[in-house]
C-alpha cells in the first residue's frame, strides 16, 4: 500500500525514517508519465501556435487580395467609364462629319464657342425674374436685327463691288 502511494506522487518526502534519515524518493514511471504529459501539452500548445501563426498569414494574403480585387474593380469600372465615353464622342463626331460639319481650328476664332458661368448671386423675386426675362428678349431681339443689318449691309457691299466690275 505504501508502495502504490508513493508512485502516484512526484516528489516524496519522507520525513523520519526508522534510522532517521531524511530521503527524497523519485519514481521513474511517474517521472515519465509527468515528462509525456509535459511534451504532449508542449507539442499541442506548440501545434496550435503553428496553426495560428498560418491562418493569420492566411488572412492576410486574403485582405491583401481582396484589397487588390476592389483595385482593379474601380480601375475596370473607370476603363469602362471611358470606353464608353470615347464611343459616344466617336459616334457624335461620325454623325457631325456626315452632316457636314467639323471641328474647329485654333486659327478659326468665329467657330469657336466659350462657355462662361455666372455664379448665382441672389434667388430673384417673380418681378425680377419677369423683369430680366422681358430685357433678355429685348436685348436678344436687337442682337438679331443689329445681325441682320450687318448681314444685309455686307451683301450690299458685295453686289455693288461686283456690279462695279
Amino acid at each position: 500500500m505504501e508502495r502504490t502511494r508513493h508512485a502516484l506522487a512526484l516528489f516524496l518526502h519522507r520525513g523520519r525514517l526508522r534510522d532517521r534519515q531524511a530521503a527524497m524518493r523519485l519514481d521513474g514511471r511517474t517521472l515519465a508519465y509527468f515528462a509525456a504529459m509535459l511534451a504532449l501539452i508542449g507539442l499541442a500548445g506548440w501545434l496550435y501556435l503553428h496553426q495560428a501563426s498560418e491562418v493569420a498569414a492566411y488572412a492576410h494574403e486574403i485582405r491583401q487580395l481582396e484589397e487588390r480585387k476592389e483595385a482593379l474593380h474601380r480601375e475596370l469600372i473607370a476603363l469602362r467609364g471611358q470606353v464608353a465615353m470615347l464611343d459616344s464622342l466617336e459616334r457624335a463626331h461620325k454623325i457631325g462629319q456626315q452632316a457636314g460639319y467639323r471641328l474647329p481650328t485654333v486659327a478659326e476664332r468665329e467657330r469657336q464657342f466659350r462657355l462662361r458661368y455666372i455664379p448665382p448671386q441672389k434667388v430673384p423675386t417673380e418681378m425680377a425674374q419677369a423683369q430680366s426675362v422681358d430685357r433678355e428678349s429685348t436685348v436678344r431681339r436687337l442682337d438679331f436685327f443689329e445681325g441682320l443689318v450687318k448681314q444685309l449691309t455686307a451683301w450690299l457691299e458685295t453686289t455693288d463691288a461686283d456690279a462695279s466690275r
